[in-house]
Protein backbone atom coordinates (compact mmCIF):
# COMPACT_ATOMS: atom_id res chain seq x y z
CA UNK A 1 0.00 0.00 0.00
CA UNK A 2 2.74 2.44 0.89
CA UNK A 3 4.48 1.61 -2.08
CA UNK A 4 1.45 2.42 -4.01
CA UNK A 5 1.12 5.56 -2.78
CA UNK A 6 4.60 6.55 -3.33
CA UNK A 7 4.15 5.71 -6.88
CA UNK A 8 1.24 7.97 -6.90
CA UNK A 9 2.78 10.88 -5.92
CA UNK A 10 5.96 9.91 -8.32
CA UNK A 11 3.56 9.88 -11.09
CA UNK A 12 2.01 13.06 -9.94
CA UNK A 13 5.38 15.25 -9.36
CA UNK A 14 6.22 14.15 -13.09
CA UNK A 15 2.66 15.15 -14.63
CA UNK A 16 3.21 18.31 -12.86
CA UNK A 17 6.77 18.71 -14.05
CA UNK A 18 6.00 18.40 -17.66
CA UNK A 19 3.09 20.32 -17.10
CA UNK A 20 5.03 23.28 -15.93
CA UNK A 21 7.57 22.73 -18.56
CA UNK A 22 5.09 22.59 -21.26
CA UNK A 23 3.35 26.34 -20.72
CA UNK A 24 5.23 29.46 -22.45
CA UNK A 25 7.50 31.26 -20.32
CA UNK A 26 4.98 34.44 -20.26
CA UNK A 27 2.57 32.40 -18.89
CA UNK A 28 4.83 31.46 -16.11
CA UNK A 29 5.84 35.02 -15.40
CA UNK A 30 4.18 37.92 -14.05
CA UNK A 31 2.03 40.51 -15.85
CA UNK A 32 1.49 42.94 -13.17
CA UNK A 33 3.92 44.86 -11.97
CA UNK A 34 4.61 48.77 -11.01
CA UNK A 35 5.90 51.93 -12.74
CA UNK A 36 9.13 53.54 -11.51
CA UNK A 37 10.81 56.76 -12.55
CA UNK A 38 15.14 57.17 -13.42
CA UNK A 39 16.16 60.65 -13.24
CA UNK A 40 18.78 60.02 -16.51
CA UNK A 41 20.58 63.54 -16.56
CA UNK A 42 20.05 67.01 -18.02
CA UNK A 43 21.62 67.64 -21.49
CA UNK A 44 22.52 71.53 -21.12
CA UNK A 45 23.00 71.87 -25.10
CA UNK A 46 19.56 71.04 -26.51
CA UNK A 47 18.44 72.16 -22.36
CA UNK A 48 16.68 68.40 -21.87
CA UNK A 49 15.89 66.87 -19.29
CA UNK A 50 15.85 63.20 -19.25
CA UNK A 51 13.74 60.73 -17.73
CA UNK A 52 12.85 56.86 -17.37
CA UNK A 53 10.15 55.10 -16.85
CA UNK A 54 10.63 51.43 -15.96
CA UNK A 55 7.85 48.77 -15.61
CA UNK A 56 8.57 46.21 -13.54
CA UNK A 57 5.69 43.64 -15.00
CA UNK A 58 7.34 40.74 -16.39
CA UNK A 59 6.41 41.60 -19.86
CA UNK A 60 10.11 42.10 -21.73
CA UNK A 61 9.17 45.76 -22.29
CA UNK A 62 11.95 48.36 -22.63
CA UNK A 63 12.10 51.21 -20.55
CA UNK A 64 10.31 53.88 -21.80
CA UNK A 65 12.36 57.58 -22.77
CA UNK A 66 10.59 60.89 -21.89
CA UNK A 67 11.92 64.09 -21.79
CA UNK A 68 11.11 67.97 -20.86
CA UNK A 69 11.90 70.49 -23.35
CA UNK A 70 12.98 73.23 -21.39
CA UNK A 71 14.08 75.15 -24.32
CA UNK A 72 9.85 75.50 -24.51
CA UNK A 73 7.64 77.92 -23.74
CA UNK A 74 5.56 75.27 -22.11
CA UNK A 75 7.91 72.50 -20.97
CA UNK A 76 4.79 70.69 -19.92
CA UNK A 77 4.07 67.54 -20.90
CA UNK A 78 6.66 64.91 -21.10
CA UNK A 79 8.17 64.45 -25.02
CA UNK A 80 7.87 60.84 -25.64
CA UNK A 81 10.93 59.09 -27.65
CA UNK A 82 10.62 57.08 -30.24
CA UNK A 83 13.62 56.67 -32.14
CA UNK A 84 15.48 54.79 -29.78
CA UNK A 85 13.38 51.91 -30.37
CA UNK A 86 13.63 51.49 -33.97
CA UNK A 87 14.23 47.86 -34.31
CA UNK A 88 17.53 47.63 -36.98
CA UNK A 89 16.63 44.45 -38.52
CA UNK A 90 12.42 45.35 -39.33
CA UNK A 91 13.05 48.81 -39.18
CA UNK A 92 10.03 49.24 -37.08
CA UNK A 93 8.99 50.75 -33.49
CA UNK A 94 9.89 47.77 -31.10
CA UNK A 95 9.52 48.16 -27.55
CA UNK A 96 10.21 44.43 -26.99
CA UNK A 97 13.47 44.20 -28.02
CA UNK A 98 14.75 41.18 -27.30
CA UNK A 99 18.27 41.69 -27.62
CA UNK A 100 18.05 45.72 -26.91
CA UNK A 101 21.38 46.04 -28.19
CA UNK A 102 20.22 49.33 -30.44
CA UNK A 103 18.25 51.11 -27.39
CA UNK A 104 21.15 50.10 -25.05
CA UNK A 105 23.69 51.93 -26.97
CA UNK A 106 21.52 54.90 -27.88
CA UNK A 107 20.59 55.39 -24.16
CA UNK A 108 24.31 54.87 -23.45
CA UNK A 109 24.77 58.09 -25.84
CA UNK A 110 22.85 60.67 -24.53
CA UNK A 111 23.57 59.44 -20.97
CA UNK A 112 27.43 60.91 -21.82
CA UNK A 113 26.02 64.08 -23.00
CA UNK A 114 24.10 64.17 -19.59
CA UNK A 115 24.49 65.96 -16.35
CA UNK A 116 23.62 63.61 -13.39
CA UNK A 117 21.15 65.10 -11.00
CA UNK A 118 21.86 65.04 -8.08
CA UNK A 119 18.48 64.16 -5.09
CA UNK A 120 18.33 67.17 -2.81
CA UNK A 121 16.04 65.52 0.46
CA UNK A 122 13.27 68.88 0.87
CA UNK A 123 10.04 69.50 2.21
CA UNK A 124 7.66 68.38 -0.23
CA UNK A 125 3.38 68.76 -0.04
CA UNK A 126 0.88 67.99 -2.33
CA UNK A 127 -2.36 69.94 -2.44
CA UNK A 128 -5.19 68.52 -4.56
CA UNK A 129 -7.31 70.67 -6.28
CA UNK A 130 -9.90 68.37 -6.43
CA UNK A 131 -10.67 64.61 -6.57
CA UNK A 132 -13.60 62.47 -8.81
CA UNK A 133 -14.34 58.98 -8.53
CA UNK A 134 -16.61 56.57 -10.63
CA UNK A 135 -17.28 52.63 -10.44
CA UNK A 136 -16.12 50.44 -13.35
CA UNK A 137 -16.11 46.69 -13.66
CA UNK A 138 -12.66 45.11 -14.91
CA UNK A 139 -12.34 42.06 -16.27
CA UNK A 140 -8.89 40.81 -17.25
CA UNK A 141 -8.09 37.70 -18.52
CA UNK A 142 -6.29 36.39 -15.31
CA UNK A 143 -9.27 37.69 -12.99
CA UNK A 144 -12.71 38.93 -12.72
CA UNK A 145 -11.42 41.90 -10.92
CA UNK A 146 -15.09 42.93 -9.84
CA UNK A 147 -16.42 46.65 -9.66
CA UNK A 148 -13.55 48.94 -8.90
CA UNK A 149 -13.69 52.74 -7.73
CA UNK A 150 -11.35 54.83 -9.60
CA UNK A 151 -10.05 58.65 -8.54
CA UNK A 152 -9.25 61.16 -10.44
CA UNK A 153 -6.69 63.38 -8.89
CA UNK A 154 -5.55 66.86 -10.19
CA UNK A 155 -3.03 68.00 -8.08
CA UNK A 156 -0.22 70.29 -7.51
CA UNK A 157 2.86 69.56 -5.70
CA UNK A 158 4.58 72.46 -3.77
CA UNK A 159 8.49 72.55 -1.97
CA UNK A 160 7.75 73.27 1.84
CA UNK A 161 9.79 76.44 1.71
CA UNK A 162 7.22 77.50 -1.43
CA UNK A 163 10.80 78.02 -3.46
CA UNK A 164 9.54 75.23 -6.05
CA UNK A 165 5.83 74.40 -7.51
CA UNK A 166 3.94 72.09 -10.30
CA UNK A 167 1.75 73.42 -13.02
CA UNK A 168 -1.46 71.51 -12.20
CA UNK A 169 -1.06 67.39 -12.26
CA UNK A 170 -3.47 64.57 -12.84
CA UNK A 171 -3.20 61.08 -11.66
CA UNK A 172 -5.58 57.99 -12.38
CA UNK A 173 -5.76 55.89 -8.85
CA UNK A 174 -7.48 52.86 -6.86
CA UNK A 175 -6.95 53.82 -3.68
CA UNK A 176 -7.77 57.75 -2.29
CA UNK A 177 -3.77 58.26 -1.67
CA UNK A 178 -1.33 60.47 -3.56
CA UNK A 179 2.81 60.07 -1.69
CA UNK A 180 5.24 62.47 -2.24
CA UNK A 181 9.21 61.61 -2.69
CA UNK A 182 10.20 64.45 -0.33
CA UNK A 183 13.29 64.09 -3.21
CA UNK A 184 13.45 67.17 -5.75
CA UNK A 185 16.28 67.23 -8.26
CA UNK A 186 17.33 70.70 -9.46
CA UNK A 187 18.49 71.47 -12.82
CA UNK A 188 21.83 73.08 -13.18
CA UNK A 189 21.31 76.87 -14.11
CA UNK A 190 17.33 76.65 -14.78
CA UNK A 191 14.69 77.88 -12.40
CA UNK A 192 13.47 74.20 -12.90
CA UNK A 193 13.48 70.92 -10.67
CA UNK A 194 11.76 67.25 -10.57
CA UNK A 195 10.35 65.73 -8.04
CA UNK A 196 8.02 62.38 -8.14
CA UNK A 197 4.49 61.41 -6.99
CA UNK A 198 3.90 57.87 -6.48
CA UNK A 199 -0.03 56.06 -5.89
CA UNK A 200 -1.76 52.66 -6.45
CA UNK A 201 -1.98 52.69 -10.14
CA UNK A 202 -3.41 49.56 -10.29
CA UNK A 203 -5.34 46.71 -8.38
CA UNK A 204 -4.19 43.69 -10.41
CA UNK A 205 -2.43 41.14 -7.84
CA UNK A 206 -3.22 42.66 -4.99
CA UNK A 207 -2.03 46.53 -6.13
CA UNK A 208 1.11 47.92 -7.68
CA UNK A 209 2.65 51.04 -7.16
CA UNK A 210 3.05 53.42 -10.06
CA UNK A 211 5.61 56.68 -10.03
CA UNK A 212 4.91 59.64 -12.06
CA UNK A 213 7.88 62.37 -12.32
CA UNK A 214 6.38 66.11 -11.62
CA UNK A 215 8.20 69.44 -13.08
CA UNK A 216 8.17 71.71 -10.95
CA UNK A 217 9.05 75.50 -11.52
CA UNK A 218 11.51 77.84 -9.12
CA UNK A 219 8.86 80.97 -7.87
CA UNK A 220 5.97 79.94 -9.29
Amino acid sequence: MMNSLNMNKSLLSAIATTVLFSLPVSALATVGGGQRIEMVGYEPTDKKVYILRHFDDGRGRLPQLYYYDLKAKYPQPLVEVRSIYINPKTKKFDENDDQDTFFTQKLHSIKQRTITLKPDYVSTKIKVNSLTERKEKVTSWLEDMGELTQYKFNYKVLTGDGKYASSNQTATAYKVCLMDSGVIYRIPNQPYAVTTVSYTGTLMEGGYTFEDAVLLREGK
